[in-house]
């Protein structure tokens, strides 16, 4: 009796677990490629910056640094870069996959620590996570220098299972403490606090933020606090069921644009990470021509500041288009 009540239960928990998010091996190896073409520009020549900091602003996070009294020298620095730029390059051939995705998550890692041990914190944990995920999830099965020399890793849904719950819970975080400190609280519109705080205080200049300033409205501005914590909050529902959670991922994706529209925040990592639970193969086979008109209205509508933000900021608006398009496009060119 009591296994006739446990079974259903556990065959949904097995579903989910290994059949719920299982993907096409193209698709793996596409989100592969995508993975490590962007990591590998965003992440150039990572945390070098921190070389030329004084040595009393070293504050190192819980992490790879935390008992490290004083920061790494020039050459640990510059040597991690070029550890991380040979796993990402052997990542993107596909060689080796399963221990170029694990050293460049630990590389990762270590960098980001220094990194952060300046206090300058990047939300990019969904993407530094990746490549953990990832590694026995069989990406490298497909577009790989491993599947032409007859190395052919089994496809895993369960990699992409925990990558999903791992976004959800991230997602959840973020929206969590926004609930508690009273987003949803009508007399208060947190969204326009922080526009004012970027246009008159961090002097952002970006092209739907001054447009919009001058809108007081509470009608206005108080459903943007409500949907940024629906959505958020939603993703732990929505992970129970991948169509459902490939939807919330899309409609994050639109409030990404807002952010970078209206703030000059581009998420472009969080981009990423919703690429791997989309049919990615088939996508950019019908949907490459309008990536360098993506990059030109890019280039027209986010202010210039080097080629990682550039990248970052392209991803964010290609998924923005991509959300708006792919649904009526594989419908009309099936």
């Amino acid at each position: 009796m009591v296994g006739r009540l446990l079974n259903p239960p556990l065959r949904r928990i097995d579903h989910w677990l290994f059949e719920e998010y299982k993907s096409l091996p193209e698709d793996l190896g596409a989100f592969r490629i995508l993975f490590a073409i962007y990591a590998l520009v965003v992440y150039w020549q990572r945390a070098t910056w921190t070389i030329d900091m004084p040595e009393d602003f070293w504050g190192p996070p819980r992490g790879f640094t935390y008992f490290m009294d004083r920061p790494p020298s020039p050459v640990v620095v510059y040597l991690l870069n070029a550890a991380l730029t040979t796993a990402l390059v052997a990542l993107l051939a596909g060689y080796r996959t399963v221990i170029a995705s694990l050293t460049s998550f630990v590389l990762l890692i270590a960098l980001n620590s220094i990194y952060y041990s300046y206090h300058k914190i990047d939300h990019d944990i969904l993407l530094v996570i990746a490549p953990f995920w990832m590694a026995l999830s069989g990406w490298g099965l497909n577009y790989s220098i491993d599947s032409r020399q007859g190395r052919q890793p089994a496809v895993r849904g369960w990699c992409l299972s925990f990558f999903a719950l791992c976004v959800a819970i991230g997602m959840f975080s973020a929206g969590w403490p926004k609930l508690m400190g009273g987003w949803l609280d009508w007399d208060s519109q947190a969204v326009y606090g922080i526009v004012q705080n970027y246009f008159y205080v961090q002097d952002t200049r970006a092209i739907a933020l001054e447009p919009i300033l001058d809108c007081q409205s509470k009608w206005f501005w108080e459903p943007h606090d409500w949907l940024t914590v629906g959505v958020e909050l939603f993703f732990l529902v929505a992970v129970i069921n991948r169509q459902l959670f490939r939807w919330t991922c899309a409609a994050m994706t639109l409030l990404h644009v807002g952010i970078l529209l209206v703030l000059d925040i581009p998420f472009g990592s969080n981009i990423i990470a919703y690429a791997a639970f989309v049919p990615l193969a088939a996508s950019l086979r019908k949907l490459w021509p309008l990536l360098p008109g993506v990059a030109v209205l890019t280039a027209l509508v986010v202010p210039w500041q080097g080629v990682q933000h550039f990248t970052s900021s392209f991803m964010v608006l290609a998924g923005g288009v991509y959300v708006l398009v792919w649904p009526v496009y594989s419908r009309l060119f099936k």
